[in-house]
């Protein structure tokens, strides 16, 4: 900006929440902080600026509209370069006001409100349905000399040469009839319904696996066919990151040679020399002044997101 306002106004929003007990009093559940709000009063001049008001209206109208944070940086330094306050913070633009008032001949005052951003994540979590398909054993027979002899081909029965069902086994319906002799209209017959319950060779079926329909009624186990045993189905939980959270920044060294600027440091390796105060808030324990480094003082340099 081309003049670093006169005030700047931070705002620690908390979230607590006041409640009002049966007896009248009242009790503050803490919680944690809310995002800071920052006011910042700016003034572009059109005669004594580095460049005309318009130029840093368009910079503000594009980091609106471009719904993407930036990074607030604004320092104080004494006369003899001492650090007196620093604002390092990452923020979104929310609003700001222009106004253009003839008692400033030219000038152009925007009000700034600014809100911290904090990076977060989401995540996906995908369910896939992996269902087996069992053929129904059903019932075979070998003729041997007048006789037929019954094989079930290994498999269990429940009640006299049906399959044996189990609750959660999906089943078609192949008879014509319910257990009561009621006749089983065409569209049931064409769905696979899900086995609520089974007694001997009475088998009740209830939702269909569309999960359109749902029916209580008593089928005879001979006239169902297995579709999928209800120990076939496997449901696997996928979570993926759509976008990583804040970790840890990286960090590089770097060993001070004669001729060198926190700026220049900067510009090289954060891609900005205006970024140099992330430099020095990583070394305050080595450089003391932003505005003299020593040749050997090895920096810390944070990667910057």
């Amino acid at each position: 900006m081309p003049e670093t306002p006169g005030q700047l106004t931070i705002k620690i929003k908390g979230q607590n929440s006041t409640l009002v007990l049966l007896n009248g009093n009242e009790i503050n559940f803490l919680k944690s902080p809310g995002l800071s709000e920052i006011t910042l009063p700016l003034t572009f001049p059109m005669l004594t600026g580095p460049k005309r008001p318009e130029y840093y209206l368009n910079h503000l109208e594009k980091l609106k509209t471009g719904k993407a944070p930036t990074q607030f940086i604004m320092t104080r330094t004494s006369p003899g370069g001492l650090l007196l306050f620093d604002t390092n913070i990452k923020v979104s633009i929310e609003d700001y006001n222009i106004t253009e008032n003839a008692q400033n001949g030219l000038d152009v005052s925007v009000e700034v409100k600014l809100k911290q951003y904090r990076d977060y994540s989401t995540k996906t979590v995908t369910i896939t349905t992996t269902t087996a398909t069992t053929k129904p054993t059903g019932n075979t027979s070998t003729q041997t000399g007048g006789g037929t002899t019954p094989s079930t081909g290994g498999g269990s029965t429940s009640g006299s040469g049906s399959t044996a069902f189990k609750v959660g086994d999906v089943v078609k319906i192949t008879g014509n009839t319910y257990y009561n002799g009621g006749t089983i209209p065409s569209w049931v017959k064409v769905k696979n319904w899900i086995v609520y319950s089974v007694s001997g060779d009475r088998v009740v079926i209830n939702k269909s696996v569309d999960g359109k329909n749902a029916i209580m009624s008593p089928v005879k186990a001979s006239n169902l066919a297995l579709v999928s045993s209800s120990g076939s189905i496997t449901k696997t939980a996928t979570v993926t990151n759509t976008r990583e959270t804040t970790t840890a920044p990286k960090v590089t060294t770097y060993t001070v040679k004669k001729g060198d600027t926190l700026w220049a440091i900067s510009k090289k390796y954060l891609g900005s020399g205006a970024k140099y105060n992330t430099i020095y808030n990583a070394n305050k324990g080595i450089i003391k002044n932003p505005n003299l480094i020593y040749v050997g003082q090895v920096l810390t340099i944070p990667a910057v997101k």
